[in-house]
């Protein structure tokens, strides 16, 4: 029995602030990949459906006037950050190896300054995640 999962997202939400969490448009083809359904699009969160190992790697370009730090949280805990210093329009990412339980939850939150999105169809900000193994 096969039990993959994998989730890409793309275009964050416009306006995003200081300790947001970031939310992923819900419309159009935002949403590119959910294998096995681990990506809620009602709160912009990956809920492991398995216990298991899980990579994860996310992306975003700050506003031009400032640095920002965005973090991967797991149920509300601190992992990882990414940061995009003060330039005109610089990008920050990261990745992370976790070994999650069932229902554990995964999001990104904007810890400083401010992310910029394009209001066209471009898409600066992606989050994505896919299962290693199964335990």
């Amino acid at each position: 029995m096969k039990h993959n999962v994998a989730f890409s997202v793309r275009k964050a939400t416009q306006s995003l602030g200081l300790r947001n969490r970031i939310q992923f448009q819900v419309f159009g083809k935002e949403v590119v990949t959910n294998v096995g359904g681990g990506w809620d699009e009602t709160t912009s969160e990956f809920v492991a459906p398995y216990n298991g190992g899980y990579f994860f790697i996310f992306h975003a370009v700050g506003a031009r006037d400032g640095d920002f730090t965005m973090a991967l949280n797991k149920n509300g805990e601190y992992q990882v950050t990414a940061y995009g210093a003060q330039k005109t329009f610089e990008h920050g990412s990261n990745s992370i190896f976790l070994q999650l339980r069932r229902q554990d939850k995964i999001f990104l939150q904007l810890q400083q300054g401010f992310i910029f999105e394009s209001p066209g169809n471009e898409a600066y900000t992606t989050f994505n995640g896919f299962s290693v193994f199964r335990a």
